[in-house]
């Protein structure tokens, strides 16, 4: 009988897992598009619904450098459509390394291993963060512990500033402070083995610290302390928002902890690109769709409309897929 409906678990398993990747697939290839035909349109229509004429001008490239601020020396000063035209180069290429890496999807769909495409996982983790999200921060509001929301003086700078700011906190919490860690381990696992440092090993434990520490030296022990690490790291990003006094309320470390933890996994699971992606599913694709709708034109509310019911679908599948996946070994 265990055996029975043990079998009957892994069928129900195993299909809810297909249906779940080719949802995250036509997402993936939608957000694809949003990066490329969004974006200008919503930097029309924030600027003409903030009343700007001419983009402002900036002469530093704000980035965070394990965590902190920094602000980089431009050679000329730059209009902030210019800035974000050279991230959306930026976005399109990392884009590009999700449908090759690790699987290629066609390598991944001709052998069912969906989730071995960075793609497929990025967007179907993307939306399971997003239910879980939704879910936590309605309970906080009932608890009477708010989220709050970013100050900004306009619509075109909260959406310069989301577009920008999956490149740069990725950059300066996942990059550097969980990239540092992995090379850490990386020189430990290579001393060991009284083998050498190379500058292609160093590079990709910095770009998707999984090749490196399980692929190439076979230690999951030591991913999973870099696991760990990427928790910490995880709580105190969203600390890290609460505290800088921009708007967010102390709900917003609860919920922005959690999409850190799912971070640091892609980041390390899947590589840099794929934490930038994830983190600019909810600051540009989700919010691009937004402003579409809402300042374009109402055909875009129909497509904003079914991208967030698919997304909140999609979040839901991986939600019991998890389930049934924990039952399964519960029952082995």
């Amino acid at each position: 009988m265990r055996k029975m409906f043990s079998e009957i678990l892994l069928s129900i398993k195993d299909g809810i897992y297909i249906v779940l990747s080719l949802i995250a697939l036509a997402i993936g290839f939608i957000y694809g598009a949003d990066l490329i035909s969004g974006t200008p349109l919503s930097l029309k229509a924030t600027m003409e619904a903030s009343n700007i004429v001419k983009p402002p001008l900036i002469a530093f490239f704000p980035i965070y450098f394990f965590s902190e601020d920094v602000y980089i020396p431009l050679p000329y000063p730059v209009s902030l459509n210019q800035l974000v035209y050279i991230l959306l180069v930026v976005y399109i290429i990392f884009y590009a390394i999700s449908i090759a890496r690790d699987l290629d999807i066609y390598t991944a769909l001709r052998r069912g291993k969906y989730w071995d495409n960075s793609l497929i996982a990025t967007i179907a983790l993307s939306a399971f963060t997003a239910v879980i999200i939704v879910v936590i921060d309605m309970i906080q509001s009932k608890a009477g512990v708010s989220s709050g929301n970013l100050q900004v003086p306009n619509e075109y700078i909260r959406f310069v500033s989301a577009f920008i700011a999956p490149l740069i906190e990725e950059f300066g919490f996942r990059l550097t402070l969980i990239g540092v860690a992995a090379f850490i381990i990386y020189y430990l696992i290579v001393s060991r083995e009284n083998s050498r440092i190379n500058i292609k090993g160093i590079v990709m434990v910095f770009w998707q610290p999984y090749e490196v520490i399980v692929r190439k030296y076979n230690n999951k022990g030591m991913i999973k302390l870099l696991y760990a690490i990427g928790v910490i790291v995880a709580i105190y990003f969203g600390l890290k928002h609460y505290l800088a006094g921009s708007g967010w309320g102390v709900g917003k470390i609860t919920t922005a902890s959690i999409a850190g933890i799912i971070l640091a996994y892609l980041y390390i699971r899947y590589g840099f690109h794929s934490a930038v992606l994830s983190h600019g599913y909810f600051n540009i694709f989700l919010l691009s769709l937004y402003y579409l709708a809402r300042y374009l034109s109402s055909s875009y509310t129909y497509l904003a409309q079914l991208v967030y019911f698919l997304t909140f679908t999609l979040g839901g599948l991986v939600a019991i897929y998890y389930v049934l996946v924990l039952i399964s070994r519960f029952l082995r």
